[in-house]
């Protein structure tokens, strides 16, 4: 496969693999650049991962969005009582 990475300033390189045609696995981090949110998408058919535009992820691959974000967010200050109460410390 050619490369179709993106170069941005100081060699932080944006790969749409959806152009690509490729399917996405996992989503692996979330990284901050510039004031812009990516996710490191782990790819089928390659290891490479690569960052993507968290708008394109959350339009073509939502349902690993969701599971990124439930497996990563913690929640603190919170316990749970019984059956769905909480007391919020």
């Amino acid at each position: 496969m050619a490369n179709i990475a993106t170069p941005t300033t100081k060699s932080f390189y944006v790969f749409n693999g959806f152009e690509a045609g490729l399917k996405p696995r996992d989503i692996i981090n979330l990284k901050n650049y510039n004031g812009q949110n990516y996710f490191l998408i782990k790819w089928w058919k390659t290891e490479d991962p690569t960052f993507v535009k968290t708008e394109v992820a959350n339009a073509r691959c939502p349902l690993l969005v969701c599971e990124f974000y439930q497996k990563h967010t913690v929640f603190k200050g919170a316990t749970i009582l019984s059956k769905g109460k909480r007391n919020l410390t």
